[in-house]
């Protein structure tokens, strides 16, 4: 597993990367603090806290395709 921290600050954000995630073949998960949300649910995502960094998480084999999708999202990656 591989993640990220990423930022959805707006309603736009959000539909932008669910539009993103839902044409990916593999899983993407979000987590903020003791929440886990499948990244495809609008409802998860506006249960976490916007106003905070998400982790997003993934298969690290899928890292070049995730840094590509996500870069407008990404503000840091995790070591």
């Amino acid at each position: 597993m591989k993640s990220a921290f990423i930022r959805l600050s707006t309603i736009k954000e959000v539909q932008d990367f669910i539009k993103i995630v839902s044409g990916l073949d593999f899983e993407v998960d979000l987590k903020q603090g003791r929440y886990r949300v499948p990244a495809t649910s609008l409802m998860g995502i506006f249960a976490l806290d916007l106003g905070e960094l998400i982790k997003l998480e993934f298969d690290a084999e899928k890292s070049g395709v995730v840094t590509h999708f996500f870069a407008p999202f990404i503000v840091e990656e995790s070591k």
